[in-house]
């Protein structure tokens, strides 16, 4: 009997063993990197056809057990999946361990075949209008400090003309030429789904700077009408979408860039020296009949003025960014900081930004939130760009200091009639020391700029989405721009020497607008329908006074608004992938005009043929891609005047330099401003006729 008992006992253990065995029967692990060999934290892996999976760690490891029933026909299969690259899936034999690492490939479909177009994204395959997308692989490459930078020269039809090469300076873009004679011809720019207000802000010399380069992931340039007229009344100069980079669903990681860039000039104008001069004057004397006191007006020094005002400038740039998976959210946040010092001396440009965004979802997936919100401070100290041009017509003979007491030391042009030739009144109809130009004066300003807008996708039912933005644009500034007392042009308008102004702005966005989507059959339909409301404000303060004055000598504040109200639709229709067409109208109802010329319509249609997908080239392998693209729209225009009521008869003060002369002192007056009460929209009608083609992929 004890026997019995022991063979009984040593088959249970036996079984248990084996039971257990079973339960951890095998374990594969590997490393999932993406198409350069780097790392993927947070990629899936997966037991296919079960729930058993798990997720990468920072380093890409990943480590799964197999369950006994989770074996098929002796074999396992495991997929490994990531945002945005192909899943791939690797089988293998029942019983020991495995190893399986594997390098994930970018989907193309998802990185290239998506373009964002207004209010919505499209196929790029499928965009009926001229799209242009540069990536972030494609901006330019160096030292960039302004966003518009990153696309010069990148795309057909777009100029982008610096306004000069000071710190953080405008500029002039242009997307197909321009469209009008009088009114602006700057594209409207949309941020994250934000439209931004075309005007410039006081302080900045280019409003676009506000937004850190490093941050931008992508453009899409609106060129045609049947493009950018979903945005009506603002879209007649094409649009600019500019989409920020977003967190992920990986792990979270920590990324940085710095950069130093060295700025110097490559050359001066052509001018003549000291001795060149000395020696044309003397002969405009002697052989040309320009009278001896001429030649006591020159000096003894041999001074290079465009050397004095130049010089070798360095800049920084350093940008810290965190991104990825937090609490399932994905989330990115970054930091930047820039300090662009100008060639032309004491000219530079200090920024700071920050920029948080996540997109959360609820509710399994069917809401999705955006959250955009963008901070940034920009100090500049504009120089005196009067000097550059001083710098290349004063006198080269004169010494930058010729001992005066009343000029800070530096040399300047007094009256003939004074009796003492170094301290006497300037002479304000002579060029200025271009030295004494950049010491004397102080042009700086500050800048505060928030940007965020707050985004709802949810899907109703399926195929049928509704979608609501709200935006908010606040920028506060604030400058100075003083002559100090050695300053000699600074005789002419006393009362102008100390200025100071302010300006308040905010944009207001409100978008509301349904998206539906139905497959039938051979035919494919998206549908969006909307309305939306954005509202201007601005509050603005100017002040001059004269130097050692307490109170202010002219101060002008004024406060203005207006209001654009607008309704949009929009067809896209698709019929077995190859014939395409497309149906835009957007009214626009704006506070500029009177009640009678009000709202404006801006319709649009375009149509493409997929001729690549024909029987008779689909299986043609030198043409890889043949579409023929027709278009025609309206777009408009609001800004056909400098104020924001040109329908209204409206008195304003004059500004400096338009004043009236009473004995010894200049007084503003009151002046009609131009106007036109049967002022309306500015319409233009655009055609478009495109090729699209390629031969060997």
């Amino acid at each position: 009997m004890r026997k019995v008992y022991e063979k009984a006992i040593t088959l249970v253990v036996a079984l248990t063993f084996f039971s257990f065995a079973n339960l951890i029967a095998q374990n594969i692990s590997g490393v999932v990197s993406d198409e350069n060999g780097e790392p993927l934290p947070g990629a899936s892996v997966l037991v296919v056809g079960s729930t058993n999976g798990t997720t990468t760690d920072f380093d890409g490891n990943y480590s799964i057990n197999i369950d006994d029933d989770q074996i098929e026909n002796g074999q396992i299969t495991i997929s490994a999946s990531f945002m945005g690259y192909l899943e791939a899936t690797q089988t293998f034999n029942a019983g020991d361990d495995q190893v399986w690492s594997i390098q994930l490939k970018p989907d193309a479909s998802l990185l290239e075949d998506v373009v964002v177009i207004g209010y919505g994204t499209v196929k790029k395959d499928d965009a009926t209008g001229s799209v242009a997308v540069i990536g972030s692989e494609d901006f330019q490459k160096g030292a960039i400090s302004s966003p518009q930078a990153l696309i010069v020269g990148k795309t057909a039809g777009v100029v982008v003309t610096t306004h000069s090469g000071a710190p953080g300076a405008g500029a002039t873009i242009r997307i197909r030429g321009g469209s009008s004679l009088n009114a602006s011809n700057d594209p409207l720019i949309v941020v994250d789904g934000f439209p931004l207000d075309n005007e410039g802000v006081s302080g900045l010399s280019n409003p676009l700077s506000t937004i850190n380069p490093n941050d931008i992931a992508s453009f899409s340039i609106l060129k045609d009408a049947s493009a950018t007229a979903i945005y009506g009344s603002r879209a007649s100069n094409g649009v600019i979408l500019i989409t920020t980079k977003q967190g992920s669903k990986a792990g979270i990681k920590v990324s940085y860039n710095g950069n130093m860039s060295v700025g110097t000039s490559t050359g001066f104008v052509d001018v003549l020296d000291g001795n060149s001069f000395r020696t044309l004057i003397k002969d405009r004397v002697d052989n040309h009949g320009l009278t001896d006191f001429a030649l006591t007006r020159l000096g003894d020094a041999n001074t290079d003025w465009q050397n004095e005002i130049y010089s070798t400038s360095f800049s920084t740039d350093h940008n810290l960014s965190i991104f990825g998976n937090a609490y399932g959210w994905p989330v990115r946040a970054s930091v930047g900081y820039t300090i662009e010092n100008g060639i032309l001396n004491e000219s530079s440009m200090n920024r700071t930004t920050l920029s948080v965004n996540t997109t959360p979802t609820f509710f399994n997936d069917r809401l999705k939130m955006t959250i955009n919100a963008k901070g940034m401070n920009i100090g500049n100290n504009f120089s005196n760009t009067g000097a550059i041009g001083s710098g290349i017509s004063f006198d080269p003979t004169q010494p930058i200091k010729n001992g005066n007491t009343r000029y800070g030391g530096y040399s300047a042009w007094v009256e003939l009639s004074e009796a003492d030739q170094l301290n006497g009144l300037p002479n304000n109809i002579a060029t200025h020391n271009p030295a004494a130009q950049l010491v004397f004066k102080n042009n700086t300003s500050d800048a505060n700029r928030f940007i965020g807008n707050l985004k709802f996708d949810y899907e109703i039912v399926k195929g049928l989405r509704a979608n609501l933005n709200l935006g908010y644009d606040y920028t506060k500034s604030a400058g100075d721009d003083n002559n100090t007392a050695e300053a000699s042009w600074g005789y002419r308008e006393p009362e102008q020497n100390i200025t100071h102004y302010e300006q308040t702005k905010r944009n207001e966005l409100l978008n509301f607008f349904l998206n539906y989507n139905t497959k039938a059959g051979d035919h494919n339909i998206d549908l969006v329908g909307g309305y939306e409301w954005q509202h201007f404000y601005r509050d603005s303060y100017n002040a001059n006074k004269a130097i050692g004055q307490e109170s202010w000598d002219k101060e002008l504040a004024t406060k203005s608004e207006n209001y654009l109200i607008s309704f949009f639709g929009r067809v896209n229709y698709d019929y077995k992938g190859k014939y395409l067409l497309t149906a835009t109208m957007r009214a626009d109802g704006s506070s500029r005009f009177s009640e009678d010329n009000r709202w404006g319509l801006f319709p649009a249609v375009a149509a493409a043929w997929k001729i690549k997908e024909e029987s008779f080239l689909k299986d043609v392998d030198a043409v890889s891609k043949l579409k023929l693209k027709l278009g025609y729209g309206i777009t408009g225009q609001q800004d056909v005047f400098n104020n924001y009521y040109p329908y209204i008869p409206i008195y304003m003060e004059s500004t400096q330099g338009a004043f009236y002369q009473f004995g010894d002192k200049f007084y503003s007056t009151l002046r009609p401003n131009p106007y036109d009460p049967n002022i309306k929209w500015e319409e233009t009608t655009t055609i478009n006729i495109g090729m699209e083609f390629g031969f060997l992929n």
